[in-house]
């Protein structure tokens, strides 16, 4: 009687104990790479997007950085003098040194202009020479056909594009130069 007892008991588990079928397996196997893929494009997408909005912050900032510079610059020169010697982009400027009372007769000269961009193949940077001053990469990745300076009523109008990699930047400067100059 216990004999059969166990029988009974080992059939009862037997029946009970069977494993996951092919198509069990298959199907899980399925749901498990559809989850990895989504889960892959996802992240890849963020890795995209980060990608594309740092270089845009890289161009925002170039194209910033030269505006405010060129801007403080024309503000306190004397004399502007854009697109000097025919090149698309060359400002030169003068001003004077504004220390005691009356100011001095003694300036220094600024000069910006536009030079290739080593690695970078179509884009320049913009330098800033000074007189007393070590000269000064101010901004890079500009795109030298849509970088200008043109007068415009008392003041001028600076445009200039910075480009990282397919992210562009573009803005324009009202810059004058200081009252009376």
């Amino acid at each position: 009687m216990v004999a059969r007892r166990e029988l009974k008991v080992r059939r009862l588990l037997q029946g009970n104990q069977r494993g996951f079928t092919l198509i069990e397996m298959v199907v899980v196997l399925a749901l498990i790479g559809i989850i990895a893929a989504g889960i892959a494009m996802t992240i890849s997408q963020v890795v995209a997007v980060n990608s594309r909005t740092s270089s845009k912050m890289v161009a925002l900032r170039q194209v910033q950085q030269a505006g405010d510079r060129v801007s403080k610059d024309v503000l306190q020169a004397r004399d502007v003098d854009p697109n000097k010697a025919g090149d698309p982009f060359n400002l030169d400027l003068t001003i004077p040194y504004w220390g005691g009372d009356p100011p001095s007769e003694y300036s220094h000269d600024v000069n910006f202009t536009l030079e290739d961009m080593p690695g970078q193949p179509g884009l320049k940077q913009l330098v800033r020479y000074h007189t007393s001053e070590p000269t000064r990469i101010i901004a890079l990745y500009i795109e030298p056909a849509e970088t200008s300076i043109v007068p415009s009523g008392d003041g001028y109008v600076f445009k200039v594009t910075a480009r990282v990699g397919t992210q562009a930047e573009t803005r324009e400067y009202e810059v004058k130069p200081r009252p009376g100059s």
